[in-house]
């Protein structure tokens, strides 16, 4: 097999790896100023509304990656090795960043959003971040993924 043929059959990995922790990343950036209270009335709306971006940016990584498994049903396997497997783990936090932050944008709608409740869900998805990216980091750390 050729360097082109490796890479183009590769290349679903490659743009989740570089996609999703990039849209995850810029999410957190993103919510800081919210996060810290700097952004305040209409900033912090139109930060929370715009945050879709990076959202959308992280999908297309996670939905790249899903590509991969041959089988759309194999996904289901996936979850099965979360904790035991880099790979799982790497793609279970992933789905808990997204699921996360879509209720928080979701929530950025409401009339009377609650500052408590969003700098709440803040933390806990820049948690789920923090979290996603050490587990690529520790994905590509595994002996039989070439890097």
């Amino acid at each position: 097999m050729d360097g082109f043929t490796l890479a183009f059959s590769e290349i679903t990995l490659v743009l989740f790896t570089t996609l999703a922790p990039s849209g995850a990343v810029a999410y957190l950036i993103m919510g800081l100023p919210v996060l810290t209270g700097q952004a305040r009335g209409e900033a912090a709306r139109r930060l929370n509304k715009w945050s879709c971006l990076p959202l959308v940016v992280a999908m297309v990584g996670l939905i790249a990656s899903a590509t991969h498994l041959g089988n759309p049903s194999n996904a289901l396997y996936v979850f099965m090795g979360v904790g035991r497997s880099p790979l799982s783990t790497e793609v279970f936090s992933a789905v808990i960043f997204l699921a996360l932050a879509g209720v928080f944008w979701l929530y950025s709608f409401a009339e009377h959003p609650r500052a408590g409740l969003q700098r709440g869900l803040l933390a806990a998805i820049d948690v789920a971040i923090v979290a996603f990216v050490l587990a690529v980091a520790f994905a590509y750390h595994v002996d039989t993924i070439l890097t």
